[in-house]
């Protein structure tokens, strides 16, 4: 990829957005900040270089693979704002996220905390499972694709470059050019599915934990260099590393829940798990099912109300998801003050709350949505999380446990515990 300086990107994107400085690169692309000044917010540009696409085909499958992935709505991929061709490069505008790529942080940290590797784990398959199961590969999965905030929380970018997954083989093309982190099909220039990323994934956890490629064909365990890597950890590692794909994980969720099992045994030393049957699976976001108010009387005033209530709930949930969090806060708040008991509305609340970084408040949302439904799981997690981000070290690992007890799939609460246990020893 040829290097250049800033102010010599393309015409459109130096006349449309203040390019501050550039935040890293990955196998295909150059990410950049910037500020829009038509959004009045700070940006990421994703530049991809016009010597990748000299194929005549390429810009139609960029714009259709592009459109798909704008459509992607998960906390750990950079929601895709705007995308174009610049003669002669392509560009995507993302979402700004305060965080570095990681592959700068092992650059200048070297082998990383086993708990700060697992945390990272963790949240890449959640967000390679949702693109997954929505038809989408990355096919280039690269650690300078992959922002790390100082708190932990990681974005991944560069799903608009990888074709996206056909519906019925599954098959995806992989890039032109060589980069470490490919699969053994990938670099045979065979078909791929979704084993492909977790074999790349895979292998730029073995970085992290080590603190550098392997330097041959053969990957040993990363425990032989790194004696902290736990043997649950290098199992788990070294499946997603196994040349033959047949051989691999097929999914990422089956990945995270062998990691959730490897792991669960040193756990549970530690305390004993009730066999609480499941209520509803943990994650990142809130999964409740759609309640509605319940008007008091049959008056048509009280229906207007309900159906006002219930629209603006609606409206608050979509805002949301679309990532605009402080419509999602607005409505979401009014929802609340006439439907104080949907555990629907409390919890993308108490979501909408941590986005925007008011953590009592989601706190508070979540423990009122508790009070309604103390038996689901995903509340106890996020409610972890909010007191976390609090310095309640104690009050959030009793949350986090609660998850996992009664949700003993709950991966990704699982290994926030073993994060938080790993820090204080």
């Amino acid at each position: 990829m040829a290097d250049g300086p800033v102010d010599k990107l393309t015409a459109h994107i130096a006349h449309n957005y203040q390019v501050t400085g550039e935040m890293g690169r990955d196998a295909m692309s150059r990410l950049f900040q910037a500020t829009s000044p038509s959004l009045g917010a700070a940006v990421i540009i994703q530049v991809i270089p016009g010597d990748l696409a000299r194929d005549p085909e390429f810009d139609d499958r960029f714009h259709s693979r592009m459109r798909k992935v704008a459509n992607l709505a998960h906390r750990n991929i950079l929601h895709v704002n705007h995308f174009a061709h610049d003669e002669p490069n392509y560009y995507v505008v993302l979402d700004y996220f305060e965080g570095r790529p990681l592959a700068k942080i092992i650059e200048q940290r070297g082998a990383l905390p086993v708990p700060d590797v697992l945390n990272l784990l963790s949240q890449a398959l959640e967000a390679l499972d949702h693109a997954h199961k929505n038809g989408i590969a990355h096919g280039a999965l690269h650690p300078g694709g992959i922002l790390v905030a100082e708190d932990g929380e990681v974005r991944m970018t560069g799903f608009g470059i990888a074709k996206a997954i056909d519906p019925q083989s599954m098959l995806v093309e992989t890039p032109s050019n060589l980069y470490p982190y490919k699969s053994p099909e990938q670099a045979m220039g065979l078909p791929v599915d979704a084993r492909s990323d977790l074999y790349s994934l895979g292998l730029i956890v073995w970085e992290a934990l080590v603190g550098e490629l392997p330097g041959g064909e053969l990957i040993p365990p990363p425990s032989t260099v790194n004696a902290a890597v736990p043997a649950a950890v290098d199992e788990v590692v070294m499946r997603m590393l196994v040349p033959r794909p047949r051989e691999r994980f097929r999914t990422a969720r089956q990945v995270a829940i062998a990691l959730s099992g490897a792991l669960r045994s040193r756990a549970e030393r530690r305390r004993a798990a009730p066999a609480v049957e499941q209520a509803a699976p943990a994650s990142a976001a809130p999964t409740m099912a759609a309640e509605r108010p319940v008007a008091q009387a049959a008056s048509e005033p009280a229906a207007r109300a309900a159906a006002s209530a219930a629209s603006g709930a609606d409206a608050g949930v979509e805002a949301y998801k679309q990532g605009n969090m402080e419509d999602a806060v607005r409505l979401l708040e009014e929802a609340a003050e006439a439907m104080p008991r949907s555990v629907r509305v409390l919890s993308h609340l108490g979501a909408a709350y941590y986005a925007v970084r008011r953590y009592g408040d989601a706190a508070d949302a979540l423990t009122r949505a508790l009070k309604v439904r103390p038996d689901l799981s995903v509340l106890h997690y996020d409610l972890g999380n909010a007191l976390l981000a609090q310095g309640k070290v104690a009050d959030a690992k009793s949350e986090l446990e609660q998850a996992w007890n009664q949700d003993p799939s709950c991966t990704a609460a699982l290994l926030m515990l073993v994060s938080l246990e790993g820090a204080s020893t």
